[in-house]
């Protein structure tokens, strides 16, 4: 009748550490180790994990808090319509959630995509009777700044 021999290693993932395994071949004990590339800084939100809870990559931010360009019809009383270059703020601007200990509370940090550097310009429209001025706010530069309400 033929000998069994039982295993007297471990086999399995650590369940410390899911980049590491283990295996047994010929009742020697093998170690298995995931090698990750080199990981990125991100928030524990922002991490895409691989199947087994070793590796990371970061979810990709869109893009950092800038002045976006777009185009708008502006049409009054009896001038002709007339496309105006507007900007507005738009991206990323950081923010956190933390429980804080020393003080028993939830605490929050936000900033919000706000203009920074804004300019007054106007435009001449073409009117039945006379010539209208059209005066508007462009947006040269954003920057990220404190929340405050809905502004």
């Amino acid at each position: 009748m033929p000998e069994t021999t039982i295993p007297t290693c471990k086999i399995g993932r650590d369940p410390n550490n899911s980049c590491i395994s283990y295996s047994c071949v010929n009742n020697s004990q093998m170690i298995h180790k995931i090698a990750c590339e080199e990981l990125e800084e991100c928030s524990e939100s922002e991490k895409i994990w691989d199947d087994v809870h070793c590796c990371y990559s970061c979810h990709q931010r869109v893009e950092t808090c800038k002045a976006e360009p777009y185009k708008k019809t502006v049409k009054v009383e009896s001038c002709k319509p007339v496309v105006i270059n507007l900007s507005r703020c738009e991206g990323y601007c950081p923010g956190s959630a933390k429980y804080e200990v020393i003080v028993g509370r939830m605490m929050h940090e936000c900033t919000c995509c706000h203009e920074d550097e804004i300019e007054e310009r106007q435009l001449e429209l073409q009117c039945d009777i006379v010539h209208n001025v059209f005066k508007y706010i462009f947006i040269k530069s954003c920057t990220c700044r404190e929340c405050k309400g809905s502004e």
